[in-house]
């Protein structure tokens, strides 16, 4: 998949009542159970921690140029399923 500043994938997040997804870049279109939101320190020690853990087996070298993006959060709207 291109890497991209900007996704217009459709449906994403669709049915969300818990959890959380980190998406490196923007989305346009969320299901309407979700909202989107920018990434706090927190997260972004999250993310990193799981961008490291992903390098030791896939592309070690790209590290910096991964977390050099800007995150979404995208988070569900409520806790009802």
């Amino acid at each position: 998949m291109e890497e991209k500043e900007e996704y217009d994938a459709k449906f994403v997040a669709i049915g969300i009542h818990s959890g959380t997804i980190y998406v490196r870049g923007k989305i346009r279109h969320v299901g309407r159970e979700a909202k989107t939101v920018d990434v706090n320190e927190k997260d972004l020690q999250l993310i990193k921690g799981l961008v490291e853990e992903f390098s030791k087996f896939f592309n070690p070298k790209n590290k910096r140029e991964k977390m050099s993006n800007k995150f979404t959060k995208i988070a569900p709207l409520s806790h009802r399923p």
